[in-house]
């Protein structure tokens, strides 16, 4: 299903002049969260939302050091940057 121009326009309008949620717009209007955003995509603005989480299998922490092995009682410790 295609949203109308004037749904699209009250979304713009929702989201730049009364600075309302995605979800807020998505409630008020009876459409789709992703509609929404898609909407906003659409329109040039960038994606809100969290940053992408660190993989597991990463071998750096949140401070950018490698975690190396040193010793069977401490498998793991933190190199210096």
């Amino acid at each position: 299903m295609t949203l109308s121009p004037e749904v699209e326009a009250q979304i713009l309008r929702y989201y730049h002049a009364e600075k309302w949620t995605v979800g807020t717009i998505a409630a008020q209007l009876r459409v789709h969260h992703t509609a929404v955003a898609r909407v906003l995509s659409q329109a040039g603005l960038p994606r809100s939302g969290r940053p992408p989480r660190p993989s597991r299998i990463d071998p750096r922490d949140r401070r950018g050091s490698t975690l190396i092995c040193r010793s069977s009682a401490r498998p793991w410790r933190r190199s210096q940057p």
